[in-house]
């Protein structure tokens, strides 16, 4: 038999709150990808694309049109992050992927989704001095955030067909690494789980096994410059009734709202 002796854990309110028994949507699927922008042109005989493809754009048409609103999102977007002032989102949705010198004969597009993330570990601090005085008493001073520095694990088909091991080697090499996109002044940018990230790379470590050797675990560490949503969230009216899918939104209205007014309904009632 089911306990109910919790009333507020088994109220219809509280599953507005923690829910328990209502559907959930996954945000839309955003393919793990490392984008360099920036540089200085390659000087070698690659022909150049007919339509200097804004791959931004496109990425973000691709991921709008799994959401209820389908391109219409895609197309107010760089409104919104307007009206939001996220510099960093205006700025990463206007740039172009540059073109590389990876083989010294073909074009390589700045564009790396050739490996499969499989976990990311963000870790966000702040630097701070604790000072424990007599009596069991203290003072805490703070001095801004630590530098963020992301962990990112995965794995890289190594094939024939698919060389993607050797592939973000030798662009790690030439690109990737922090010091290079600084020499390079490019910039590098990483999408994943609904978020664009502004990185430098700082080390890169692969395991070989014999036991499987098509496929190769990959970890690498990022600093992190700065971060950017690309989500989009439904709208609710205080009722709890969805009402729209908007990009960038983040509300609690409806979840505290019919709280406030029981609680000035019981003030009123009880003066």
């Amino acid at each position: 038999m089911a306990d109910t002796s919790n009333e507020f854990t088994n109220s219809p309110d509280d599953a507005r709150i923690r829910p328990y028994n209502v559907r959930l949507t996954r945000h839309e699927e955003t393919p793990a990808t490392i984008i360099i922008s920036g540089g200085e042109p390659v000087e070698n005989e690659f022909p150049v694309p007919p339509v200097n493809i804004n791959y931004f754009n496109t990425f973000n048409s691709k991921v709008f049109s799994m959401s209820s609103q389908g391109i219409d999102e895609a197309r107010i977007f760089q409104k919104e992050a307007e009206a939001q002032g996220n510099s960093a989102l205006m700025e990463a949705n206007q740039r172009a992927a540059s073109i590389l010198e990876m083989d010294g004969s073909r074009p390589y597009y700045g564009i790396f989704n050739n490996f499969s993330l499989t976990d990311v570990q963000e870790s966000n601090d702040q630097i701070v001095k604790l000072h424990v005085n007599f009596g069991a008493d203290w003072n805490a001073f703070f001095f801004g955030d630590s530098p963020r520095v992301y962990q990112f694990s995965g794995v890289f088909i190594d094939s024939k067909e698919y060389p993607y091991y050797q592939e973000f080697s030798v662009a790690y090499d030439k690109y990737l690494k922090g010091r290079r996109a600084i020499e390079k002044k490019m910039t590098t940018i990483m999408s994943y789980d609904g978020k664009l990230v502004d990185v430098y790379i700082l080390n890169l470590s692969v395991k070989h096994s014999g036991a499987d050797q098509l496929i190769k675990p990959f970890q690498f560490t990022a600093l992190i410059k700065s971060t950017s949503w690309l989500r989009s969230n439904f709208v609710y009216n205080s009722f709890g009734q969805m009402t729209r899918e908007s990009f960038g939104a983040l509300s609690n209205r409806h979840r505290i709202s019919r709280y406030i007014a029981n609680g000035i309904a019981g003030e009123q009632s009880g003066k």
